[in-house]
């Protein structure tokens, strides 16, 4: 498995690695965190590292936000203020807790 691969791995698990100082990787997730998955972490730190603070590379790779639809158009929601999110579309302001 690549190292790619392998971050990848970690965030379809709903992992999120992020470097930190003196060579440690943080790795946060939802309880229980698969073991074989956190064990190829830790055996091959150095090279996740390196992949995640490479130029080009992500820095922190954290899985992606889930994707919430308008309730009038569906179309996307761009994440607004604390009160809640605007609709790109149709601009209809969906309250902050609404779902």
């Amino acid at each position: 498995m690549t190292t790619a691969m392998l971050v990848e791995s970690a965030i379809q698990a709903g992992l999120t690695l992020e470097p930190g100082d003196d060579g440690k990787l943080a790795v946060r997730g939802p309880a229980p965190l698969p073991s074989e998955l956190i064990e190829e972490l830790s055996a091959r730190k150095a090279e996740v590292i390196d992949h995640l603070t490479q130029p080009g590379g992500v820095g922190v790779a954290r899985p992606a936000a889930p994707h919430r639809r308008c309730r009038v158009c569906q179309g996307g929601l761009q994440p607004g203020d604390a009160d809640g999110a605007w609709c790109f579309s149709c601009s209809y302001f969906l309250p902050r807790g609404v779902q």
